[in-house]
């Protein structure tokens, strides 16, 4: 199986025949051939994993999904044990697992409609997902509640919380320990790591009941101070628990829904959280007071607790209401069902098996159209209480520019690199901020701070994965702001970033220059300038002699020559002749 990766299906397929004994034999030899000395768990480059250590990890995947009676227990523990020495290797085995039993997936390369779709809900994302293969969710929902009930059995020790601090904490470590060669090895490492956490955390969040959930994570706090995990990550994984603060006065809605019809204003110490009965209710003001101490006292001299935490708290799903995606989704699930009811084979067994299909794709479609109401009903609630409160979440300053870079500083840029998602939420934000006329927020300033101060030195900074999340963040920016008179000004500006990081001698900036440019060729060069003075320089690009550089500057000349025919002249742009028609900026819900 190490060897040859097309012996993984028939093996597992063969060991059905297998003992309860003999499962637990083979769990055992798969521990001892991952703790096993003398081979390299990465490849010469130091960027990959070996290929033995791959299939290993795909094969124990692909086996626990197949046969549930695996134990798993002991190879979490072996997991735990490795992230303790500061090991992170073997979590390649929990991506699998991950992948396999519960149809979770991580990935970069997510269309514009698959990222659009993440925005909405689960069933809209299970249905949307590049993973979404696996349609029969009652096999699903078997391997995904054995993995649940391995990381949290009935008796100790329950390694699911252990597990999640660990990678959380060994993704700091990779960058404070690094020992490799080349800053490409470092970004490569913890990219794999962050994906993993990314995983992981979307998997115990949806796999958990709430009130399970609640009870499982430690305090904010004890996030930040006693596990020294960074804000950003704490709050991904404290976000499940914010969202379950309701009023104090018996409301029935959680933050950050709007339950109070008559429009009075609803204090946030109003709001409270509760535990189990061994736990102390925890009020929302005690979570400002947490946060309070997370940053230092300056930064809240324009930025208020009350903002940061919204923030942090909102997810895309409470922004942004994608109308066209469940739209598309349901037309395709009706396109279904009458290719059913025109299929002419009348034998018992087809009538049998079309009978169960529609009763399959109907309950997905009723599945769909509750959920699509629910949450656009959801968007607008939300947006009636960010309405109410946002006169609290900045205060006035002399020097505005502050505001913005401490906004830009503490929020948008930890979180704009965090995923694809999270990229288009902190655009989507910003814009949110904007269409309600947030006191002493100055979009244009905000962006301008953006792109002409602090864009070159995050492309310099940012790991491959990274980079393409910022330019994303970009290209949604950009989005909002296309017809904007300043647009010239910022145009002209990124090209002069960009051409500077391609010149760059430094290996990263020039590759993380390229991959921003693959995010926003769509929307980016406007101006013919612009375009020309880009095209030489990646032109140059495409006969370096580092595979991957050639390979990205190709790309990207390609999508360029494909746009050449809108770009415009100086003239022509100031005149306000467009061509380039960009799907415009999304307007939100019910403003």
């Amino acid at each position: 199986v190490e060897a040859y990766r097309d012996m993984i299906n028939p093996v597992v397929d063969a060991f059905k025949y297998l003992t309860q004994l003999e499962y637990d034999i083979l769990q055992y030899i798969v521990i001892e051939r991952l703790a096993q000395g003398g081979r390299e768990k990465v490849k010469d480059d130091g960027l990959n994993l070996s290929d033995w250590l791959q299939c290993l990890a795909s094969f124990w995947g692909h086996l626990c999904k197949k046969h549930l009676s695996m134990e798993l227990k002991c190879l979490f523990q072996y997991i735990v044990n490795q992230l303790k020495k500061g090991l992170g290797t073997e979590l390649v085995v929990l991506e699998e697992l991950i992948q396999q039993m519960a149809n979770v997936q991580y990935t970069e390369n997510m269309t514009d409609e698959q990222v659009d779709a993440m925005a909405g809900s689960e069933t809209l994302r299970l249905q949307s997902s590049l993973f979404g293969s696996t349609r029969n969710y009652k096999v699903l929902n078997k391997s995904t509640n054995k993995l649940r009930d391995s990381l949290l059995p009935k008796d100790e020790p329950k390694l699911a919380i252990p597990l999640l601090l660990l990678i959380a904490q060994h993704r700091s470590k990779i960058i404070i320990n690094a020992d490799a060669t080349y800053i490409k090895m470092v970004s490569e490492q913890f990219d794999r790591c962050h994906g993993i956490l990314l995983q992981y955390a979307e998997f115990l969040s949806s796999a958990v009941a709430p009130s399970t959930y609640v009870q499982l994570i430690p305090p904010l706090e004890d996030l930040v101070y006693k596990y020294h995990i960074e804000p950003d990550v704490a709050f991904l994984i404290y976000r499940p628990v914010m969202r379950l603060f309701k009023s104090a006065n018996g409301g029935e809605a959680c933050w950050p829904l709007d339950d109070n019809e008559e429009g009075e204003s609803v204090s946030y110490d109003e709001m409270i959280l509760h535990g189990d009965s061994s736990q102390k209710s925890i009020m929302w003001s005690d979570l400002l007071n947490t946060i309070r101490t997370i940053l230092p006292a300056k930064a809240w001299n324009g930025l208020s607790p009350e903002l940061y935490a919204t923030f942090w708290g909102l997810t895309l799903y409470d922004l942004n209401f994608p109308k066209d995606r469940y739209d598309a989704e349901i037309k395709k699930l009706h396109e279904n069902l009458k290719q059913l009811e025109d299929n002419s084979d009348n034998s018992s067994i087809a009538i049998s098996r079309r009978k169960k299909d529609k009763e399959r794709i109907q309950d997905l479609l009723d599945k769909l159209n509750n959920e699509s109401d629910k949450h656009q009903q959801h968007v607008i609630s939300v947006l009636q209480r960010l309405t109410r409160e946002k006169d609290k979440w900045l205060s006035s300053s002399p020097d505005a520019l502050k505001i913005n870079m401490e906004f830009l500083q503490r929020c948008i840029y930890p979180r704009c690199v965090l995923s694809m998602q999270d990229a288009v939420y902190c655009a989507t934000f910003v814009q949110m901020m904007h269409s309600l006329g947030t006191p002493f927020f100055n979009t244009v300033n905000h962006i301008d701070v953006f792109i002409c101060k602090t864009l070159q030195p995050m492309i310099c900074c940012c790991t491959e994965y990274e980079a393409g999340r910022l330019g994303r963040f970009l290209h949604e920016t950009l989005k909002m702001a296309y017809h904007w008179k300043v647009h010239w000004k910022w145009s002209g500006r990124i090209t002069k970033v960009l051409n500077q990081c391609m010149e760059s001698k430094e290996y990263m900036e020039i590759r993380n220059a390229l991959i921003v440019l693959t995010k926003i060729t769509s929307i980016f060069p406007v101006m013919r300038k612009s375009g020309i003075n880009i095209e030489k320089r990646v032109a140059k690009l495409k006969g370096d002699e580092r595979e991957d550089l050639k390979v990205l500057a190709t790309g990207v000349a390609a999508a360029l020559a494909a746009r050449k025919s809108s770009w415009v002249s100086e003239e022509e742009f100031g005149m306000g002749h467009l061509d380039l028609k960009p799907v415009p900026a999304k307007p939100i819900a019910g403003k």
